[in-house]
Parts: C-alpha cells; sequence; structure tokens
C-alpha cells in the first residue's frame, strides 16, 4: 500500500487483495479514472473531521500512477541521523520536532541530497549507513498548486562530534541529539508523516518487536 498524508489526514492507496483494518470514519472508495479520483480526494481534503481515505484498485501501481498524475510533484531527501552514542537528530522548525531534509536539486543524486541538506540544516556531516531508503508522501498547498512531496529518508550516521548549528535561514530554531527511545515523545505533536516514518523505522530495525 501507500499512504499519503495531508496535515493528519491519511490516503491509502491499496490493492483489493491488501487487508487493512477499519478505523471508526473510513471512507472507501473503488478507483474509476483520474477525474473521479482527484474529485473524491479533493472532497476528502475539505472535510473537517480527520479521518482516512481508502481507495482500492485491482492494479495499485495504475491506481498509483494516476494519483500522483492529479498533482505536482517534489522529490526531497533526508535523513535519520544517528552518532556514536546511538542518538537521534532531530531539528525544530515553526514550532515542531521533524528530521533534517530538502529538496532534490536539478540534476542532483538523491542520495547526496540527503546528506547535504543534513549538514546544511544542522551542521552536521554524516555519511548515509543504511540501505534502501524509506519513502513518505504528503500533499500540501503552494499559491495555486497543490503539490505531492515523496521523501527519500536515508539512515545515516555521525560522529556527533560536529557543533550543532540550526540554519536559520530556513527558520530552524534548535537542533538536538535525543535517546531513540524519546523520539515517539518529541513527534507526538509533529506531523502524521513523521510519526508514521518513525514507525516504520523501529519496526524495520526490531522486525521482532
Amino acid at each position: 500500500m501507500y499512504k499519503v498524508f495531508y496535515y493528519h489526514k491519511l490516503i491509502i492507496l491499496a490493492g483489493m487483495e491488501e487487508e487493512i483494518a477499519a478505523h471508526h470514519g473510513d471512507t472507501r472508495l473503488a478507483f474509476k479514472d483520474q477525474a473521479t479520483l482527484q474529485e473524491k480526494v479533493e472532497e476528502f481534503m475539505k472535510k473537517e473531521a480527520i479521518g482516512r481515505l481508502l481507495v482500492y484498485a485491482h492494479d495499485k501501481e495504475v491506481l498509483r500512477r494516476a494519483f500522483f498524475a492529479s498533482y505536482t510533484s517534489m522529490i526531497a531527501a533526508g535523513g535519520l541521523v544517528f552518532n556514536d552514542y546511538s542518538q537521534l537528530l532531530l531539528i525544530k522548525r515553526f514550532g515542531l520536532w521533524d528530521f533534517p531534509k530538502g529538496k532534490v536539486e536539478k540534476n542532483e543524486a538523491v542520495a547526496n541530497s540527503a546528506v547535504r541538506e543534513v549538514e546544511e540544516e544542522t551542521g552536521i556531516r554524516a555519511e548515509i549507513s543504511g540501505q534502501e531508503p524509506l519513502l513518505t508522501y504528503h500533499i500540501y498547498h503552494q499559491k495555486a498548486k497543490t503539490i505531492l512531496k515523496t521523501t527519500f529518508w536515508y539512515e545515516m550516521r555521525s560522529s556527533g562530534h560536529d557543533a550543532l548549528k540550526p540554519q536559520h535561514e530556513e527558520q530552524i530554531e534548535e537542533v538536538v541529539w535525543i535517546p531513540l527511545q524519546e523520539a515517539e515523545a518529541y513527534l507526538a505533536n509533529s506531523y502524521a508523516s513523521l510519526q508514521d516514518l518513525l514507525s516504520r523505522y523501529l519496526k524495520k530495525s526490531n522486525p521482532c518487536q
């Protein structure tokens, strides 16, 4: 399945064979065509109540392509950065805790962008240690456009000896190292996509839990 966040709302794109536990207030939709899909998604985003829109299709990849084609695409990259003490790097922007990330520049490799953005936003030089990145998707409005941002998140390692330097011109207020076990508490009032990212990372790192 694909999870696409719109603030604290969640849109799930799934195949017919995928079983998804029901939540109170779910809206279910069988995919027919791109125009109808976009119309239903816009209706869902305008609803005041927080909830989930579950969209099903026989071919999940056809559904994904139709959904993504409805919006302006942006690619970003960032890192889940750990130091030698197994502490996790967080930034605070607009009063909310976040992970360092930024837009991938034209002709820039996504992995290189992740490393660059971490250093620019935090002052920390880090190297990618994990293999396949985790992806998050979220929608937001920018002027007259609706943007669908895909962010590639890489696990990274740093000695942790570099000075922490918040990039104030990017509205970063604070940079901190925290124990991993405290990360869920820090992100409790942050973005739903980051809460989901952290949950998936923890499951990937500890598959028996």
